[in-house]
């Protein structure tokens, strides 16, 4: 059965704030605001399976029922959503929504989140403080953007920049970004005169 990418694997993992796609497992970390982030965790298909106590191996070469029952016994997976899942959806919850609903297949133990700390201990990674570190950026990015960021606050730091160009120049200055994430970060950590700077290097280069 498919692990990267899977739907039926996915839903439940967003259920402990985890984004499972066909690049790898991710911890999302959001605050109130509407602001996120990810945190890459693996790319180990074994590791995934294991957060949610199935065994990769049985789980890979079987299909259909048996693969779904690896789940139905799982700690870890939560069925009540699969089976209140609009029908026309994915392929794979459609199927695996009937498969419960044809056996009256229900859950018959409060399922389990996936917490940081068993996270922690079976990916070998340290994960709270970086989980604390994004929120504190992404809070304080949230309440200095418009004081210290909102494109034209730089400005009057930019000389004789011909301001004609700041919407075409200020893209490529975003870009210059490893990640949405850095940027927000650079923002956060630097006044905006230091923002001006940063911006008129990036358009002189």
């Amino acid at each position: 059965m498919l692990v990267m990418g899977s739907p039926i694997l996915g839903m439940n993992f967003s259920l402990s704030s985890l984004i499972l796609n066909k690049e790898g497992l991710f911890r999302k970390v959001w605050i109130p605001c509407g602001l996120s982030e990810r945190i890459f965790l693996t790319d180990d298909m074994t590791k995934i399976l294991e957060l949610i106590e199935v065994d990769f191996d049985e789980y890979n070469e079987k299909q259909g029922p048996d693969a779904y029952n690896l789940l139905v016994n799982s700690p870890y997976y939560d069925l009540e959503p699969i089976i209140g899942y609009p029908k026309n959806n994915s392929k794979a919850i459609v199927e695996f929504r009937a498969y419960l609903i044809n056996n009256k297949i229900a859950q018959v133990f409060p399922p389990k989140r996936v917490r940081t700390e068993r996270i922690e201990a079976i990916l070998g990674i340290e994960l709270r403080d970086r989980v604390d570190e994004i929120k504190n950026t992404l809070t304080v990015f949230h309440k200095e953007r418009s004081k210290k960021y909102q494109g034209v606050l730089i400005l009057p730091f930019l000389g004789d920049y011909d301001k004609r160009d700041f919407s075409t120049d200020m893209p490529i200055f975003y870009n210059s970004f490893d990640s949405d994430y850095e940027f927000k970060k650079f923002i956060v950590d630097n006044t905006t005169e230091e923002i001006a700077k940063k911006f008129l290097e990036v358009k002189n280069q």
